[in-house]
């Protein structure tokens, strides 16, 4: 399929969502704080609304899951998938990261489904059980937030810098999903250096964007972009 979005208050011809899962109950009142939320909400409620708004989209257009088109593109392009495995081994303190090794060997599916729902830590030393973490790299329970992580500016992706690095691979994963509709598409935003948000970017015509300046999107990565 042809990533073409020329405006945002068009017809809408294709979307991809996340439906939410076990990431969402991974979550405790400890560890809720650390993953942006500011309450333990129930996986039964966010699944029913969520799947009312899948309905809903599949009357009007077609519909996308995350989980398998981010599987097919990984599968098809051993670039973003080492890209992938690198930023999530690196982006943990070593003696908690996830192998890079381990990771490169796991299948896609099981890859994308790992990342989501998070890297178990066994406590099998005195460091990792002093250490009170539940993860080598925590669960994605804001990944159904499917805007922040991306967007498409004509025939192009921007590939969101995430703000808070605990959802730093929501952006691979939505680039992966991507590759996985497409099979090429351009890049027109890859950068890490500067936060840009898809929620900060709106299309209103072919030769108008819109952007934000907000605490998820830096005046520096509006001049790149």
């Amino acid at each position: 399929m042809q990533l073409q979005i020329a405006s945002e208050v068009a017809s809408l011809e294709a979307v991809i969502v996340h439906s939410p899962g076990p990431e969402i109950e991974a979550m405790t009142p400890g560890t809720a704080a650390e993953l942006l939320y500011n309450d333990i909400i129930p996986l039964s409620v966010v699944q029913t609304h969520h799947h009312e708004l899948k309905c809903f989209l599949e009357l009007v257009t077609t519909v996308y899951e995350l989980r398998e088109l981010a599987s097919r593109g990984l599968e098809s392009s051993d670039q973003l998938r080492t890209a992938l495995c690198r930023a999530t081994a690196e982006s943990e303190p070593r003696q908690f990261a996830p192998d890079f090794e381990a990771l490169m060997e796991l299948p896609a599916p099981v890859l994308v489904d790992t990342l989501i729902n998070g890297f178990p830590l066994e406590p099998d030393s005195l460091t990792s059980y002093l250490s009170g973490r539940r993860y080598r790299r925590p669960p994605l329970p804001n990944l159904y937030f499917m805007r922040d992580s991306a967007a498409v500016v004509r025939d192009s992706l921007v590939s969101s810098a995430m703000a808070y690095p605990v959802r730093a691979p929501e952006a691979f994963l939505s680039r992966a999903a991507v590759h996985g509709l497409n099979g090429s598409s351009q890049v027109l935003y890859d950068s890490q250096q500067h936060p840009l948000e898809g929620g900060d970017i709106l299309v209103l015509k072919h030769d108008l964007l819109v952007l934000g300046v907000s605490e998820r999107s830096s005046s520096e990565a509006i001049d790149g972009l």
